[in-house]
């Protein structure tokens, strides 16, 4: 499968059928490099050249009664 084929098919963002995502799947190769770079095109367009970050701040160190599995302490 080539990935130039991909992105005239699916830059509109309508969603991909179950084979087309076996075929990414089988992906190998300079293929995979590709891709990265066809998922980067799509990012771009749909958000812009931009990043979120989210964080948990630990406000009670040592003395929460709760046992968070993401939490250290």
């Amino acid at each position: 499968m080539a990935i130039t084929g991909l992105s005239a098919r699916n830059i509109g963002y309508t969603g991909i059928e179950r084979d087309f995502v076996l075929n990414l799947i089988a992906l190998q190769g300079s293929e995979i490099f590709e891709l990265f770079s066809l998922a980067n095109t799509v990012r771009v367009n749909a958000r812009g050249n931009r990043v979120d970050l989210c964080s948990i701040v630990n406000a009670k160190s040592g003395a929460c009664p709760e046992d968070c599995s993401f939490c250290p302490q």
